[in-house]
């Protein structure tokens, strides 16, 4: 599979599911960034003046333009509902990631370039589920093609939807390292899609299918949880 050549069809049964769960606005979701950051470093959230309570998609959108890039990371990782170990460890590991975060931040770079350069120097504790965070909220939505989140909802829904593996899952769900750039465009290719067969925009598409979790669950996550499976492997032959 290529960028350039996705090998996937949508499941006209499962676009028809997914319109006809009820759009649920998906509001202020994880962590409040002021209160994580002060977790992950001591005075952090205060230093850099952190929302004090939580946030959503509008305000990331918002502090992606607003020029600085480490109050924009840690309020990405604290929506995201980033472990606070995990925090401590990319925050350490900044000098990693941030040529990455300024490319992304100033535009101009296509969707599967950014993804390689955050793959390119992994980060302990950040994942792709989390860096393409940050190439989603960085993204200037007026601007096509917008690169979105590939995180174990995002990416079960375009496996289902299109009966496919587009993305290599572990059995739990989660997003294996071994999936590049190629694979995230393809992943993006699918959401793009997903978004005409919807007649909405891909970004609208893209928080459709991340859905919303918690006690009470959206409808489209109620239905991943329960009928997503793991892939089948081939078993490997016997000498």
């Amino acid at each position: 599979m290529t960028a350039a050549e996705p090998s996937f069809t949508l499941c006209p049964s499962l676009v028809a599911t997914l319109a006809a769960c009820p759009i649920e606005p998906q509001g202020v979701i994880g962590r409040a960034p002021r209160a994580w950051a002060n977790h992950v470093e001591a005075g952090l959230g205060d230093r850099l003046a952190l929302d004090e309570t939580r946030i959503d998609r509008a305000r990331l959108f918002g502090l992606a333009r607003e020029g600085q890039p480490e109050k924009f990371f840690l309020s990405v990782m604290a929506w995201g509902g980033m472990k606070v170990g995990h925090g401590i460890s990319a925050w350490a590991e900044r000098a990693h990631w941030s040529p990455a975060l300024d490319a992304a931040l100033a535009g101009g770079l296509p969707r599967a370039e950014l993804y390689r350069r955050f793959a390119a120097v992994p980060t302990t504790g950040m994942r792709a589920a989390y860096f393409t965070k940050l190439i989603h909220f960085a993204s200037a939505l007026n601007e096509a093609p917008v690169g979105y989140i590939m995180d174990q909802w995002t990416a079960k829904s375009v496996n289902m939807i299109c009966r496919s593996q587009v993305v290599t899952l572990d059995a739990a769900g989660y997003v294996l390292p071994i999936n590049d750039h190629q694979v995230y465009e393809a992943f993006c290719k699918a959401v793009d899609a997903l978004g005409e067969a919807l007649q909405i925009s891909g970004a609208q598409a893209e928080e459709r299918i991340y859905s919303r979790g918690g006690r009470k669950p959206a409808a489209w996550r109620r239905h991943v949880k329960t009928h997503w499976r793991p892939a089948v492997r081939p078993k490997k032959e016997e000498n």
